[in-house]
């Protein structure tokens, strides 16, 4: 053992149980949150589709309430062949004729307007779509953060339970401490060993889903996250439904979405009027004065059972579609603010409960257990499980404050507000 002592190493596990832990590896460059998130916003291919697919419907409200396209054409007329004789067939003539179809007032701006409210509720999707990957994004930050915690956390205590299984087998060697004591410690050392190949192969994971995310090739390398200060509990829960309803891209989108399908239904019954069909055309005879001719034909709706009737039936189940939907994301909205919110609030008093409460107590009862077993009160075994409780509870309260930043990033994406600051900080507890 050296210049070690099993008294030392006691003595000094205090010590190091108490030490803040790093929030990551050292041998990893650090990663700011704020460049993952912009990386995702930037990088994310569902995301530019999304806003692609945006782009290109700001294109189609002017289709919609353009004109239809003219018709020009010649026409000839001949008594006696297809193909004019003029010196044989006095009345021949050649005309130009061109024609405008004309839709009925009202259908142009009804087809524009329909296309401007689904081009404007694409661009809503697409920033709802821009918050569900910020909130994937911090959601995969933050876990690796606790991943790499408890890595941290676990390492540590590895080498001071090697060597207080080493101090162990050297009593018992001599006669001044039992297998029991040996056997436990290396129990716990396989324990915690098992447990840090576990959380390795989640970080894994979490990396594979991020980098997906961020369009990296597969296998990319991710950082150590920086230390972030967590946030006090937001308003309640009442609070960020009602702000919801007036800031969730989501809701807006689907409230577009009925709107435009509002639009296209009165568009379905303007079709119940005819269409109008102006034409004019100029013909030129050799024996004759030239003719000009204006026509006005009308687009008679008269199979309106069959298909204009039908097209109001169709456009009238869309309205009831789209309204369904737009209580349906309210619903999944509020709901999901609901359940965020609470599992917000029940890691926020355990991370008060753990850093306040029982954290320090078991740290005091780690030392007393030292102080004890230096003077023969408690056995060996007692030290470890106290040695043992403290690091569980650490654990725990890493989980916690990961499940806190976890339901705080649903949150922003549900009520479309800010709740975590990107602004790091060297403060870390427990």
């Amino acid at each position: 053992m050296g210049k070690w002592t099993t008294m030392s190493m006691l003595s000094g596990l205090t010590l190091v149980s108490a030490m803040p832990v790093p929030a990551g590896l050292p041998a990893e460059e650090p990663v700011a949150l704020a460049a993952v998130v912009e990386e995702a916003v930037q990088r994310n291919p569902e995301l530019q589709a999304s806003k692609a697919m945006y782009e290109a419907s700001t294109f189609r409200p002017s289709q919609e309430g353009a004109l239809p396209d003219p018709t020009i054409g010649i026409m000839s007329t001949s008594m006696t062949n297809p193909i004019p004789l003029y010196y044989a067939d006095p009345i021949a003539n050649v005309a130009i004729r061109a024609s405008q179809e004309i839709p009925y007032p009202g259908k142009r701006r009804l087809a524009s307007e329909a296309a401007k409210l689904e081009s404007e509720a694409l661009e809503q999707s697409y920033q709802a779509r821009r918050l569900a990957v910020i909130a994937w994004a911090k959601e995969a930050y933050f876990a690796i953060a606790y991943y790499d915690r408890a890595l941290r956390l676990l390492g540590e205590n590895l080498v001071l339970l090697d060597e207080l299984s080493r101090a162990a087998q050297t009593r018992y060697a001599v006669g001044t401490s039992s297998q029991q004591d040996v056997l436990r410690a290396q129990t716990e050392i396989s324990v915690l060993t098992a447990r840090k190949v576990a959380i390795e192969q989640q970080r894994q994971a979490a990396v594979a889903r991020l980098n997906g995310l961020l369009n990296r090739p597969a296998g990319t390398p991710f950082g150590t996250p920086v230390d972030y200060p967590i946030p006090a509990l937001p308003p309640l829960a009442a609070d960020l439904r009602e702000g919801a309803r007036a800031r969730s891209p989501e809701l807006r989108a689907r409230q577009l979405d009925l709107d435009a399908a509002a639009a296209k239904l009165e568009l379905a019954k303007k079709q119940l009027m005819p269409d109008f069909m102006l034409g004019a055309s100029y013909g030129y005879s050799r024996e004759y004065r030239d003719m000009w001719q204006l026509n006005l034909d009308l687009k008679v709706p008269l199979y309106r059972r069959e298909k204009q009737k039908m097209g109001i039936q169709e456009e009238t189940r869309n309205v009831e579609v789209a309204r369904r939907e737009l209580d349906g994301a309210l619903q999944t909205v509020t709901a999901g603010i609901e359940e965020q919110y609470a599992m917000a609030a029940a890691a926020w008093r355990l991370i008060t409960l753990y850093d306040s409460g029982i954290i320090p107590q078991a740290r005091l009862t780690l030392e007393a257990s030292l102080s004890s077993y230096k003077v023969g009160e408690v056995d060996f075994l007692t030290v470890v499980t106290n040695f043992i409780s403290v690091l569980e509870y650490r654990m725990n309260y890493y989980e916690q404050v990961s499940d806190y930043q976890k339901a705080l990033s649903q949150i922003e994406q549900l009520a479309a507000t800010e709740l975590l600051s990107t602004q790091a900080t060297t403060e870390n507890k427990s």
